[in-house]
């Protein structure tokens, strides 16, 4: 096995970094003393591969630095759709509000009533009688079903009423308003005993009328309401507590919003096509014109424009006025230029500002102010529908698929004097109108596209000829683009030039032959699709590509772009670096943190960089320069100067102990660059590419404007710009997120370059080469020049494709029993090869080289060499009947040979890589391949005799036609021994609706099936009769190649049937497997780390699992499973009644011990008159005294942990009789100082709930009280003692059990694995649905024979080369006595019409039910059981 594990996905590491970390592998060590104290597992691991394989570590190296220099793959693989898709996807949220209690109410004899709002649903709590401080303490929820984007936009109101009843509605005394976004973004989602400052919202200024009390959260699904630790506040503080997100100061002042807004132009036709014309037959409307309007929402609020009657480009210069208090907890205006119509007003586009984006509340900061700028609206196809089926994207839900015009906007906000009153509400007025050059100078921009190849085209779209249009706004959009102004204006051609587009409107194809050249020429020929294997279609471009280009007046608002793509520059080299030491810490690959350092220092270097190239461009009062550009542009260097001293002084302090909190710092500082990165104000409309098919938009792609933009700064450049992308086109709108957008419409290969006109000089950079400079190219550079519609490519090679497919892992079940039967297909250059079908598995191993023969490429050999096309391999399910269905995709590289290359180490043979699999935004599994693209010679044979020979290993089987992957590529394999322990099953459901009797357990590996004995009855004994069986296996000598377990559950019925109950797979290995340690090895170690005053040859425990107790204390143990904890999960298992009667003996002693001293209190408390509660207050008292004593405990607790550990899983067995002395390190996380934290929040928890429960002493009384005790009398003392001594004692947890470090989530010493059945949809509901049953049990993978001079033993001492699970407990059935203590109930859902419910209590264990329903509780949600 090498050291130098393999990198999943090569990365542009340069060699000289990786002699680096090998040289630090073989002898620089540079520990600090403090980190070389422990010997942890991972330095045997080390050792021990160190010892037998030195040579394998320079095999590596060589092979290691191939793989960085022959693919210049270089990223992760980026799942191809952006994350925002999750906020698009319909979720499951609830909004809970309780209203607690209302103070100083503005008002006299007032029955006040609250009506909590949330969006459209209206709630109210019962009408007080004649109160100013009505208490309620009332809950309310409002279930939502929709995408996070709008359920955030929503609004929460909270107003309390003055006596509403059933004939009026009451008069408001005040109101509170703030969106669910505020709430979301508050810790733990939710606002917690706040006040509610109200006020009125027609009079403002007259200050505050009441203060309400509320508890607020938001809960997504799968989110549990954590109760906040008690803070010292007094909840009664009202000015501590406020209801406000952090940093708002409590005294807001009012301010007014003023949007201004100026025109619009570029709007679509809304009442085109033959619908359209019967409606207008109805309404009477003569043309198919639009009526432009705007609207615009804000905190509940709305004002309209006025209506401008069929105008493409309306002007209206009107400013619409909110005042509103400031900051307001709203978070965004919503922009919406509608049609006015009078049957149904249509949405023509959506536009979101978000204030946090436009302010800045530091010190420095400035108040909300954007624009006047162009706001680029996007939705749906400009062709009008009257039943819109994308109209959604409209409302700015979901990727925009089309450009539909833009707004001039400007936003101001002005903070006003107290004097100035009047109501909280909306107007709309006339406003200046602003000059031409205001939102920016124009400048002529160019883009330029050339397309190589179009492949992978979808069989539906066979028939008739396509082809593909490039458009920028409505500049390039041929189909349904431009409509001429309803009134000439004089500011048409900057705007949109009026001619050329009226011609092209007319005509699609044929331009119109005028003196001037035409502005753009978006589309390329259109042709029909051939194809060489039925399975996907492409375009016959050949050697002549096509070539569009579009030319444009737009503002010059190129900083705005430059300054985004430097930040998303600095931001995507830290995302890869910190991946990459997330792989190192994966893979256990040594020092990790020198990487994380480097990481940091790039960062730095980066951010200073940015402030020397934008500080200089700043200021100025350059046209179309808004008071947002100058700001940002402050704030932009400010940050990031800050930046670049936090990631230097990051640098300096990484260690290898701190990696965690400093990877934490990475991702906080990734986040503000992307937060850094968003660009309110638009500069250019973005890039969209169509593809049409008899005269109608089948499928899109989007690309921001600012990845395609030029610069002379290569910083600054956009990262797409002047390079050949891979783009896969999908459906517009709601198909593209469902099964029917899973698969690619078409496979692009497309060369861009947007810029100034004035830099054209530069636009064929980067362009494959090969091509022939005809004369008409070479005018093209010229300021006016027009590239040819075709570039004819004169360099051809051909290669030879052999794709080496071993296997796959993780993919996704497509069929009813939760496995599918996968092939995968790889497409490259117009062919496509399938490998064979492999049924039902989700890891498959295929063991295929497929090859494609003859591959034409065009271009010169050495930049496919440097820069290699993708190859696509798609996985697909196959079914019996119907089409196959699709599993995931991934994007592979090829390692290029040239003809003249020797096939010879380091490069070749290829290392197989991992590459991710797909499915739409979700990861979709693994896959095992490597790719050779080898070139064919120029004249010679094209048949492939020329090529390296292939090593072909010999098979057991005869494959017919297949071939297998050759040796040198293939995995070196090696014979594995697999132990597993069957333990038992639990809680499997009914399958086919019969229940499960006679389960067995399966375990498959790399072909060979291992299966468990019968169990007989599941109902009375669910475990196995035979626990351990074993089976030898080949298995890949390198970790990162080993084929995933799957374990089967099988119901073996009547007659010989035997159905599949549900499957796991288990995909990494490394947890079980066991490398022993040798004598070698630990010699090895020894040199590698001396380690003072500590002997290194104890004795090692292997941890398999088995629990015993003979484990000596002084022994180093090293753990096989790093999850297990060291020694206490074994003990807890023994259970004996030896440890009950010693505590027990040693109590009555002392107990009579003190009687014969004569020392009996007169006075002695009532033992009999002790009930539950009592039980439940001593408990909370001795929590605190020992969270008091703690401080004095701690200092000498660190050598100690051992004995902890086991006096823990003591008491664990004596919990409930425990004497104080004794009892409780259960209670207390061991291990570091610093877990006091812990107990501090236990202690107000348990003080929160004794103060509930009934016991009304605060908290403080409490522990007072405590520390009095000790300097009161020793009789008082010794009676208290005596309670406590005499009264069983419970445990009380701040959080849930599994969350307590000591119970370690309830994982016991074996493994638990999930039975999975049924298809794998994507969405979580169906997830949780799809476990059918667990399998426990647990496993060890060891390579054999083991070696002689091996040093560890088993965990009862036996010799490990018998089996590691040896002196197994029994694992027969054992009667137990489960006693379950509710307490008491917080916050439950109400169930009835008056808002309360009546709970009471069901307990299941197994098949035990205990149902308490006829002692429900009446109309609480807050129940008290203490039963």
């Amino acid at each position: 096995m090498a050291i130098v594990t393999k990198k999943q996905r090569p990365s542009t590491v340069s060699s000289g970094e990786l002699d680096y970390d090998n040289r630090t592998l073989c002898g620089e060590n540079d520990f600090d003393s403090a980190e070389s104290n422990d010997l942890d597992a991972r330095a045997a691991e080390v050792a021990s591969m160190l010892a037998a394989t030195i040579q394998t570590v320079e095999e590596d190296n060589a092979s290691e630095h191939s793989t960085v220099t022959g693919v210049g793959t270089g990223k992760r693989a980026r799942p191809l759709t952006s994350s925002e898709d999750l906020m698009m996807k319909a979720q499951d949220f609830q909004v809970c509000v309780t209203i607690i209690e209302a103070r100083q109410l503005a008002g006299l004899n007032m029955d006040p009533v609250v009506c909590v709002q949330v969006g459209d649903q209206k709630k109210y709590t019962s009408v007080k009688e004649s109160t100013n401080c009505p208490y309620y303490s009332e809950y309310f929820v409002f279930d939502f079903h929709m995408p996070p984007v709008m359920l955030f936009d929503k609004i929460i109101t909270l107003t309390v009423l003055h006596s509403r009843n059933f004939l009026r509605s009451g008069n408001t005394v005040g109101c509170f308003k703030l969106d669910v976004a505020t709430v979301y973004k508050a810790r733990d989602h939710q606002f917690f005993h706040k006040w509610a400052m109200l006020t009125d919202p027609e009079d403002i200024n007259g200050g505050v009328k009441g203060y309400l009390k509320c508890d607020i959260a938001v809960i997504g699904k799968g989110d549990s309401v954590k109760v906040p630790p008690k803070s010292d506040k007094d909840e009664d503080d009202i000015e501590a507590n406020l209801l406000l997100p952090d940093g708002v100061p409590a005294d807001r002042s009012r301010a007014r919003f003023c949007l201004k807004v100026y025109k619009a132009d570029g709007l679509p036709k809304m009442n085109a096509g033959i619908v359209a014309n019967v409606k207008r037959a109805f309404t009477g409307e003569s043309k198919d014109l639009v009526d432009p309007y705007v609207e615009v929402s804000f905190a509940g609020h709305q004002g309209k424009t006025t209506v401008k009657k069929g105008a493409y480009e309306p002007i209206w210069n009107e400013q619409i006025v909110f005042t509103e208090m400031f900051p307001p907890l709203c978070r965004r205006i919503k922009i919406q230029l509608r049609d006015s119509d009078t049957v149904n007003d249509d949405v023509i586009g959506t536009h979101f500002v978000d204030l946090s984006q436009i302010s800045n509340e530091g010190e420095k900061g400035f108040l909300p102010t954007f624009g006047p700028s162009w706001v680029n609206l996007y939705g749906s196809t400009r062709y009008y529908q009257l039943l819109e089926k994308h109209q959604h994207l409209n409302d700015g839900i979901g990727e925009g698929v089309s450009f539909r015009g833009r707004l001039l906007i400007a936003l101001k906000t002005e903070i006003q004097d107290s004097q100035e009153s009047g109501p909280c509400n909306v107007e709309v007025e006339p406003t200046l109108p602003i000059s031409e050059t205001a939102a920016g100078q124009p400048e002529e921009y160019f883009l330029f596209g050339c397309f190589l190849e179009a492949s992978m085209i979808d069989r539906r779209l066979s028939e008739k000829p396509i082809h593909f249009e490039c458009s920028v706004g409505n500049a390039g959009n041929v189909l349904d683009g431009y409509n001429p102004p309803s009134k000439r204006s004089s500011s048409s051609d900057s705007e949109d030039d009026s001619d050329a587009g009226e011609d092209i409107a007319e005509d699609d194809d044929v331009m119109s032959i005028k003196m001037d050249v035409p502005k753009w020429q978006s589309t390329t020929p259109a042709m029909k699709p051939v194809t060489r294997d039925k399975l996907y279609y492409n375009l016959p471009y050949y050697e002549d590509k096509p070539c569009i280009y579009v030319r444009e007046h737009m503002e010059d608002h190129r900083r705005r772009m430059y300054n985004s793509n430097i930040i998303n520059k600095i931001a995507e080299k830290l995302d890869d670096g910190l991946a990459e030491v997330h792989e190192k810490i994966a893979q256990e690959m040594p020092f990790p943190e020198r990487r994380l350092r480097g990481v940091f220092e790039e960062l730095g270097q980066g951010c200073t960089k940015f402030v020397s190239l934008v500080r200089s461009t700043g200021g100025g009062s350059a046209a179309g320069k808004t008071k947002l550009d100058k700001e940002r542009h402050k704030l932009l260097v400010r940050e990031m100067d800050q930046l670049s001293t936090l990631a230097r002084t990051m640098k300096a302090t990484v260690t290898k102990n701190n990696m965690k909190e400093k990877l934490k710092a990475g991702q906080q500082y990734l986040n503000k660059l992307r937060t850094l990165e968003t660009e309110p104000q638009h500069a250019l409309p973005d890039v969209f590419i169509w593809l049409i098919s008899n005269n109608k938009r089948v499928a899109y792609h989007r690309l921001p404007a600012r990845q395609l933009i030029y610069s002379i700064v290569d910083e600054e450049r956009g990262k797409e710009c002047g390079k050949v992308l891979t783009l896969l086109l999908r459906l517009p709108g709601k198909k593209a997120s469902g099964q029917a957008g899973w698969t690619i419409q078409t496979k692009l290969q497309v060369f861009l370059w947007l810029g100034l006109s004035k830099h054209k000089k530069d636009f064929l950079q980067g362009l494959p080469g090969g091509y022939e400079e005809t004369k008409a190219l070479k005018n093209a550079v010229k300021p006016n020049g027009v590239p040819p519609l075709m570039i004819h490519y004169t360099e051809r090679q051909v290669f030879q494709l052999r794709a080496h497919m071993y296997q796959a892992r993780q993919l996704i079940g497509s069929d009813a029993s939760g496995l599918s039967d996968p092939y995968a297909c790889v497409s490259f250059g117009g062919q496509s090869v399938s490998t064979e079908v492999i049924d039902e598995t989700l890891s498959p191993t295929w063991d295929e080289m497929l090859i494609l023969k003859e591959v034409e490429m065009y271009g010169t050999m050495e930049e496919i060499f440097d820069d290699p096309p993708t190859i696509v391999v798609e996985i697909f399910d196959k079914d019996s009947v119907g089409k196959s269905e699709f599993i995931g995709r991934a994007l592979c590289k090829p390692v290029v040979k040239m003809s003249t290359e020797e096939y010879a180490p380091p490069k070749f043979p290829p290392r197989l890589e991992w590459w991710d699999v797909y499915r739409g935004t979700e990861r979709a599994g693994e896959l095992l391949a490597t790719f050779e693209l080898l070139q064919l010679a120029a004249f010679g044979d094209t048949s492939g005799q020329d090529l390296p020979p292939l090593d072909m290993p010999t098979m057991d089987k005869d494959r017919g036609p297949i071939m297998p992957v050759p040796k040198g590529i293939r995995p070196v394999l090696s014979k594995h021994r697999i132990e597993v322990l069957f333990w038992g099953v639990r809680d499997i459901k009914r399958v086919h609706l019969q229940q499960v009797d006679r389960p067995r357990i399966d375990i498959e590996c790399a072909g060979h099936v291992l299966t468990s004995t019968i169990i007989q009855n599941c109902k009375k004994n669910p475990n196995f009769g035979v626990p351990v069986k074993c089976f030898d296996v080949e298995l890949p000598e390198n970790e990162l190649y080993c084929p995933p377990i799957t374990i089967r559950c099988v119901d073996c019925r009547s007659f010989g049937r035997y159905t599949l109950v549900g499957t796991h797979v288990i995909s990494n290995l490394h947890k079980f497997m066991y490398i022993p340690t040798t004598k070698q090895a630990k010699a090895a170690l020894q040199k590698l780390f001396p380690i003072k005053g500590r002997a290194i040859d104890e004795t090692k425990v292997i941890h398999a699992g088995s629990p015993s107790k003979s484990v000596v204390s002084e022994d180093v143990t090293i753990t096989v499973d790093e999850n297990l904890p060291l020694i206490h999960k074994t003990t807890v298992i023994t259970i004996t009644s030896h440890d009950n009667r010693a505590s027990e003996k040693d109590r009555k002693t002392a107990e009579n011990k003190r009687r014969k001293k004569g020392h009996m209190d007169e006075d002695e408390p009532d033992m009999d008159a002790l009930d539950w509660w009592s039980k439940y207050f001593a408990s909370v008292e001795t929590m605190i005294r020992r969270s008091e004593s703690e401080d004095e405990e701690e200092h000498g607790r660190g050598e100690d942990v051992f004995n902890m550990e086991a006096l823990e899983a003591e008491s664990k067995l004596t919990e409930r009789d425990t004497p104080p002395n004794t009892a409780g390190y259960g209670a207390i996380p061991n291990g570091a100082p610093g877990d006091d934290v812990g107990f501090k929040q236990n202690k107000k928890e348990k003080d929160a709930k004794k103060k509930e429960g009934g016991d009304k002493r605060t908290f403080k009384a409490t522990a007072k009280a405590v520390t009095l005790a000790k300097q009161l009398s020793p009789r008082t003392q010794r009676k208290k003692e005596k309670l406590f001594s005499n009264t069983a004692q419970l445990k009380v947890f701040p959080n849930e059990l599994e969350g307590m470090p000591e119970y370690d989530g309830f994982h016991d010493w074996l493994h638990t694995f999930e039975l999975y059945r049924g298809k794998n949809t994507g969405s979580d509901e169906s997830d949780e649905g799809r476990i059918v049953g667990k399998f426990k049990g647990s496993m060890r993978i060891y390579k054999i024979p083991l070696p002689p001079d091996i040093e560890d033993c088993t965990i009862t001492g036996g010799d490990p080369s018998f089996g590691l699970f040896q002196g197994l407990p029994s694992n027969e059935p054992v009667k137990i006595l489960v006693r379950v203590y509710i307490v008491k109930a917080n916050d439950l859902h109400p169930a009835d019409i008056n808002g309360k419910a009546d709970p009471y209590l069901i307990i299941r264990l197994g098949s035990k039910t205990v149902n308490d329903k006829e002692n429900y509780i009446s109309k609480q949600l807050n129940p008290v059981f203490g039963k």
